[in-house]
């Protein structure tokens, strides 16, 4: 049956455009309407608009959207140890501002007792990760389908929208050529790419009621640079006086420090490099070099940052849309629309949008090029912390001491990183909009909640067992169901990929087996109570993957969700597969709490050492 939505038209009262979707493969269940445009951009490194109308009266929504252009690498499922394929999607500078979205069918809502036609969903808005740099809304790893099954299983059934939104050098580029050549009278600064999620953001508060979906139950979720896009716009929705367009907020790995934002001088050096790469006069003018670099192809900006390893690209302070106020130390301050500085944001004002934030145990999970010398990391550190005893003290909890052995000089340099990138950085905002609430006399302190992820990846692999970053995809999107369910049979299969798919998806071509190079075996143990018990697991994997969507389906529908009774509680789902409650100030969490917060005394100087690590592991 096809699945057909009237969207009106802002322009024409009364019009109204036709968006036909088609049922999802998952589940008959469900209807997805993919490629939906909310966006225009009229030329290279401008701010995106919102569209008023779709371009077509009769819209086809079967197919995906085109993504921003990338690199082909890491367009896989290779970190997750297991394999998926990939969808064929094209590439686009302009036309990459699209979303799709997932809904319940009307029949399914009738069976379960909900009126198609006046129930309203709650709504879950997911802004992909991917460094900033890469990745898209279809990615197969965080395709949401099977939380909206999940939810309507449940009978507390949701919407799901997943955007696609500017990346790499055609949404982070930064320098001041670019901000010299915009017009005064127009939108100014940089961070394309965080802008196209707000216009993303407005057009699906504007739209979703004619998809079923309830504008007032709005939920933001990110992980990696989602994550950390999810903490720019709570942190602008708090800075406004009107209703913030999201009532929650989900950051998972990810926060302000992960992916910047960094000194606009920074950015400089990276746009002085790509400049010498396409052979750009430095003596001609910024508008003369802007020009020529703009008539350049996507593909010689794709090419160039693949020489620069610009795996991730920071966001950018340009005094335009992400500016610190020099009155609060360290405080990053956002304005994704027209500045006026003026009319700052106000110092604490009250932010009604409750927030999840969690991270893995391991986020980092490789430390392979570390510098393991101790002259070499005792040179860095006295480079960025200038006092003698704030050095001695970070470099002491660390264990990063003249007797430490290579190993563990490495171990506490990757703890370093992984603390200054992300447990670090989360704890940083969730800290930070606790105390604003509770300075400002918010009644609703108790609404930031944590969770903590302890489990392992479960699939054969280097990262086996191991809480890496994105490791709770596997089990939160469920995209690896038919891998999960083998594991809950005993059966476990390595990463491998098929020299040719059916069905239209790809994977990447150029590897078409393991690591190991040799042909994949599987491990079969037979999945009972009785082998639960033995491996200290409480539930199987398909159970966890209950567990994880539960949680969240919660907090995006429950009015009131309250796992724990204290802001200062965390969800931890442990290594046994189980979830307990602890407290953040606990004894299990002391050594983390009191690295985090010598961190956090000197974020310059943190920053600093972190990307002097960072430039050694990739020289």
């Amino acid at each position: 049956m096809t699945a057909i939505v009237q969207l009106p038209t802002w322009e024409v009262h009364g019009h109204l455009q036709t968006v036909i979707g088609k049922p999802s493969l998952v589940s008959p269940d469900l209807e997805e309407f993919r490629g939906i445009p909310y966006g225009t951009v009229n030329a290279r490194w401008e701010h995106s608009h919102l569209r008023t109308r779709l371009p077509r009266d009769v819209f086809d929504a079967t197919r995906n959207g085109p993504k921003c252009p990338q690199p082909s690498e890491p367009n896989n499922s290779r970190t997750f140890q297991s394999y998926l394929p990939f969808p064929d999607d094209g590439e686009s500078e302009f036309d990459c501002l699209n979303l799709f979205i997932i809904r319940p069918s009307a029949d399914a809502l009738s069976q379960r007792g909900f009126d198609p036609l006046t129930s309203r969903l709650p709504v879950l808005v997911w802004i992909h990760g991917g460094g900033l740099a890469f990745g898209a809304a279809t990615d197969p790893m965080w395709d949401p389908t099977r939380i909206v099954m999940r939810s309507l299983e449940r009978g507390s059934p949701i919407i799901a929208v997943s955007i696609n939104y500017r990346l790499n050098l055609f949404g982070f580029a930064a320098s001041t050529d670019i901000l010299a050549s915009q017009n005064p009278a127009s939108l100014r600064g940089v961070n394309f790419g965080l802008r196209d999620q707000k216009i993303a953001i407005h057009w699906i508060s504007h739209n979703i009621g004619a998809f079923g979906g309830d504008s007032a139950k709005v939920t933001i979720g990110g992980q990696s640079a989602g994550s950390f896009s999810v903490n720019i716009h709570l942190i602008e929705a708090e800075g406004k006086t009107e209703t913030p367009l999201f009532r929650r907020a989900i950051m998972q790995s990810g926060a302000v420090g992960t992916l910047g934002p960094v000194p606009l001088e920074e950015a400089e050096k990276t746009w002085s490099a790509l400049c010498k790469i396409w052979n750009v006069d430095s003596e001609a003018s910024e508008q003369d070099r802007l020009d020529l670099i703009r008539r350049l192809p996507a593909t010689a900006l794709i090419e160039a940052s693949w020489k620069l390893g610009l795996w991730g690209i920071p966001s950018v302070f340009d005094n335009f849309t992400i500016f610190q106020d020099d009155s609060i130390q360290e405080r990053t301050m956002v304005d994704l629309g027209p500045v006026d500085f003026t009319n700052r944001p106000s110092r604490f004002p009250q932010l009604r949008a409750d927030i999840l934030m969690g991270f893995t145990g391991n986020e980092m999970s490789i430390s392979r090029g570390l510098p393991r010398n101790w002259d070499q990391i005792q040179s860095i550190f006295t480079q960025t912390y200038a006092d003698p005893n704030a050095r001695s003290e970070i470099m002491h909890v660390y264990g990063l001491t003249e007797s430490s052995s290579e190993e563990n000089l490495a171990q506490g340099l990757y703890t370093f990183l992984n603390d200054s990138m992300f447990e670090g950085s989360v704890d940083l905002a969730r800290t930070s909009f606790r105390n604003r609430r509770r300075v400002a006399g918010h009644p609703e302190v108790k609404s930031v909640h944590s969770y903590f992820v302890e489990f392992g990846n479960p699939f054969p692999g280097p990262s086996q067992g191991i809480s890496h970053h994105c490791v709770d995809m596997i089990y939160l999107f469920e995209a690896f169901h038919d891998a999960l369910a083998l594991a809950d049979e005993g059966i476990l299969r390595p990463y491998q990929e098929p020299t040719s798919l059916a069905g239209g998806g790809k994977g990447d071509s150029t590897r078409t087996v393991p690591d190991s190079d040799v042909e994949p075996r599987s491990e079969k143990v037979e999945q009972t109570p009785e082998t639960l018990k033995e491996t200290g697991k409480k539930r199987t994997h398909l159970e966890l993957c209950r567990a994880l969507q539960d949680h969240w389906i919660d907090f995006i529908v429950l009015d009131d969700f309250a796992p724990g009774s204290s802001v200062d509680e965390i969800t931890v789902f442990g290594e046994d597969l189980a979830t307990r409650v602890e407290s953040i100030d606990g004894p299990a969490w002391q050594h983390r709490r009191e690295r985090w917060d010598l961190v956090a005394q000197n974020l310059p100087a943190m920053n600093q050492t972190r990307d002097m690590i960072l430039r050694f592991r990739a020289s």
